[in-house]
C-alpha cells in the first residue's frame, strides 16, 4: 500500500469537513456523555400519551430534538470510522454511538403500543384541537394506520420473542455464502490463475476473453450448486416466516403485509411487472444488437456484462465538478448554487487513503449538511458515481431544509430517484458533448446498461420474487428443484433471445435482496421516475422543474405515491414505467446511429 496514503498526508480541502458536526473529539465525548443522561427524560412519558394534547406535543418535541442529536453523534462516529477504518478509536466510538441508539429506542418503545390502543377518535381529537400538535401530525397518522395490522400488548410480545428463531433463515444464508462458501481458482485472462469470489465475479464476467467469462461464469454457479438444497430451505423458510407474520397480523398476503405500512398500491408492483413484460421486445432487440458486436452467434447468459465498447478518457475531480455543474444546469440557478457548496464547502471527501471505506455513499447530520464518500480516480464512472451521490446530497439537503427532523426523512421508496435523475442528465449532457464517436459510443451503452440491470433486470427478481411467495401461498414446497425452474422460466421470458444453460437457474441462490422482502421492485420504480423527470426536464416541459423541485423540498412530509403525484408521477398507473421503456427504445436507436 505504499502507493496509497496515509489519512494523516490527504490534504485537507480534499477531505469531507467532519468539524461541522462537532468541532473536536472531545466535543463529541461531552455531547455523548450528556445525551447518556438526556434521554432518559423519555421514560418520564410513559403511561401518559393519552392524558393531554399538550403531553403528546411535548413527547414528540422532545424526542425529535433528542433524535436531531443522537443522529449527529451517530453519523460524526460511523464518518470518522469509514475515513479510516483501522482506527481503533473510531471503531469504539462508532459502536458506543450504536449503543446509545439501542437504549434510547427502547425508551421509546412505549409510545407505539400506547398510542395504537387509544380509545378510538381521541389522538385525532388532540391533533384537531392543538395547533402546535400539527406538526407531527403526519408522523403520528403512519403510526395510527398500522392499528387494523397490530396486536393486542401479549401478541405484540409473542411476536417480538419469536422474531430471533423467524431471523435464522436470513442469517443461515447470510453465514452460508459469506463465510462457508469457498469458489475455486479460475483463469484470470493473463496466462494465471486467480480466486473466485462474489467480489470478482462481476469483474470476471466483463473480461474481454470470452473464455475467461465462461469459465468463471460455470465455476461460480457450480459451487452454488453444491448447497442448493440448503439454500432453497433457508429461502423457503424466510417466505415461510413472511407468510406467518402476514397472515396473524391479517394481512392477505405477504406482498400486502410489505407495502402496507408506506400505503402503497399493490398496483405498483403489479403494474410494473406487467409494464416489462410488455417492454421485453426493446430488450431483445438490445441483445441482438450485444450478440452482433460481440461477433457471436448466440448470447449467452455470461456475455452480458463485457463492455461493448472501451473509452479511456479521463476526468480529473476538477474537470467533473465543471461537468457536473453544467450538466445540471437545467435544474436551475438555486440548485446549482446549493450544489456548489458541496464542492466549496468539504461535503465530499474524495480521496483514497490507507483504511478508507470502499464504494461511494451520502449520508447526513440534520441541521448540519450531507455528505459524501468515495474515492476518486479520475474517470468517466467515477464522475458518474459523484454526479449520483450529489443527487441524494441535494434531496437530504432540501428536504432537511424546508422540513421538521421526522418529517425530513425520505422512504427507500423515493431515495433514489434523485439519484438516478441527476445520473441521466450527466449521461445526456456528455453525450452531447462527445469529443468522439467512441467517447458518445461508451456513453449511450453505459446508459443502456444501468437501465438494463436497474429497471429490467430488478423487475425480474421482483417477478420471481412475487410468484415464488404465491406458489407457496398455493401450497407449493418451495424445493431447490421448484425454485431453480421457476427462475429459468422467468428468464426464458425476461431473455428469450440468451441461450438457456444449466447454471443461469440458480441464480436466485445468490441474491441477498431476496432475503429483505419485496425490496428489489423499488430500484426499477426509482430509475422509471428518475427516467421521467430527467427526460421532462431536460425538454424543458412546463411546470416539469417546479415539480421536480417541489418533490425535492417534500422529504417525507407525505407517503411516497401521493409525493410522486405531486410531482405528476402516477406509480399505480403503467405510464411513468412504458415511457422509461420507451427512453430506452430511443438510446439504442441513438447507439444504432453511431454504428
Amino acid at each position: 500500500m505504499a502507493d496509497i496514503k496515509k489519512r494523516s498526508e490527504i490534504e485537507k480541502s480534499k477531505t469531507w469537513a467532519i468539524e461541522d458536526i462537532f468541532a473536536t473529539i472531545e466535543d463529541w465525548e461531552k455531547e455523548f456523555a450528556a445525551l447518556a443522561n438526556d434521554i432518559n427524560v423519555m421514560g418520564t412519558f410513559s403511561g401518559r400519551l393519552t392524558e393531554s394534547a399538550q403531553t403528546l406535543y411535548d413527547f414528540f418535541s422532545t424526542e425529535e430534538k433528542l433524535m436531531i442529536r443522537i443522529g449527529n453523534l451517530r453519523t460524526y462516529a460511523m464518518m470518522y470510522q469509514d475515513q479510516d477504518t483501522g482506527n481503533s478509536e473510531a471503531s469504539a466510538m462508532s459502536e458506543r454511538a450504536m449503543g446509545l441508539i439501542v437504549k434510547a429506542n427502547a425508551l421509546v418503545s412505549f409510545s407505539e403500543p400506547q398510542l395504537l390502543a387509544a380509545p378510538d377518535g381521541l389522538i385525532e381529537g388532540f391533533i384537531n384541537e392543538y395547533e402546535p400538535l400539527k406538526e407531527y401530525k403526519f408522523e403520528i397518522e403512519k403510526i395510527l394506520r398500522m392499528r387494523a395490522h397490530t396486536l393486542d400488548e401479549a401478541g405484540e410480545k409473542l411476536l417480538a420473542q419469536a422474531g430471533e428463531a423467524l431471523a435464522t433463515p436470513r442469517n443461515v444464508y447470510t453465514m452460508l455464502t459469506n463465510a462457508d462458501l469457498t469458489f475455486p481458482e479460475v483463469s484470470d485472462g493473463k496466462g494465471g490463475k486467480t480466486k473466485l469470489s462474489h467480489s470478482r465475479f462481476i469483474p470476471m464476467l466483463e473480461n474481454p476473453d470470452r473464455a475467461v467469462r465462461e469459465e468463471a461464469y460455470k465455476a461460480y454457479y457450480d459451487t452454488y450448486k453444491t448447497i442448493k438444497n440448503t439454500t432453497a430451505a433457508s429461502y423457503a423458510g424466510l417466505v415461510k416466516s413472511r407468510a406467518f407474520n402476514a397472515k396473524v397480523r391479517g394481512y392477505e398476503s405477504t406482498l400486502e403485509a410489505s407495502l402496507y405500512p408506506l400505503a402503497i398500491p399493490l398496483d405498483v408492483y403489479t403494474s410494473l411487472v406487467d409494464a416489462m413484460h410488455d417492454g421485453v421486445k426493446y430488450f431483445n432487440e438490445y441483445m441482438d444488437l450485444r450478440a452482433k458486436l460481440l461477433g457471436v452467434d448466440k448470447l449467452r447468459y455470461y456475455d452480458l456484462y463485457v463492455p461493448l465498447f472501451e473509452y479511456d478518457g479521463m476526468v480529473t475531480f476538477e474537470e467533473a465538478r465543471e461537468n457536473i455543474q453544467k450538466a445540471l444546469a437545467p435544474l436551475g440557478e438555486e440548485y446549482v448554487r446549493d450544489s456548489a457548496h458541496a464542492f466549496d464547502d468539504r461535503w465530499i471527501d474524495m480521496c483514497e487513503n490507507q483504511g478508507k471505506r470502499s464504494g461511494a455513499y451520502c449520508t447526513g447530520a440534520y441541521g448540519v449538511h450531507p455528505y459524501i464518500l468515495c474515492s476518486y480516480q479520475n474517470t468517466l464512472d467515477n464522475m458518474f458515481t459523484v454526479s449520483h451521490e450529489l443527487g441524494h446530497a441535494m434531496h437530504t439537503f432540501y428536504s432537511s431544509k424546508n422540513n421538521g427532523y421526522f418529517a425530513s426523512h425520505y422512504s427507500i421508496f423515493l431515495a433514489e430517484v434523485a439519484s438516478t435523475t441527476n445520473e441521466m442528465l450527466m449521461a445526456r449532457y456528455r453525450i452531447d458533448n462527445a469529443t468522439c464517436k467512441e467517447e458518445k459510443q461508451y456513453l449511450l451503452n453505459h446508459l443502456l446498461e444501468t437501465m438494463r440491470t436497474t429497471m429490467y433486470r430488478q423487475t425480474l427478481f421482483a417477478d420471481f420474487e412475487l410468484r415464488a411467495h404465491q406458489a407457496y401461498a398455493n401450497g407449493t414446497a418451495l424445493t431447490s428443484d421448484f425454485l431453480s425452474n421457476l427462475y429459468k422460466q422467468v428468464n426464458l421470458e425476461y431473455y428469450p433471445t440468451v441461450e438457456m444453460d444449466d447454471y443461469i437457474p440458480y441464480e436466485w441462490s445468490r441474491i441477498p435482496h431476496f432475503y429483505t422482502a419485496y425490496y428489489v421492485y423499488q430500484y426499477s420504480t426509482g430509475i422509471a421516475a428518475a427516467v421521467k423527470f430527467s427526460s421532462d426536464i431536460y425538454n424543458k416541459v412546463p411546470g416539469a422543474l417546479e415539480k421536480y423541485l417541489g418533490f425535492l423540498s417534500a422529504g417525507g412530509t407525505k407517503y411516497p405515491i401521493d409525493v410522486l403525484k405531486d410531482a405528476g408521477l402516477d406509480m399505480t398507473k403503467p405510464d411513468t414505467v412504458r415511457q422509461a421503456l420507451e427512453f430506452f427504445k430511443e438510446i439504442l436507436d441513438e447507439l444504432k446511429a453511431t454504428l
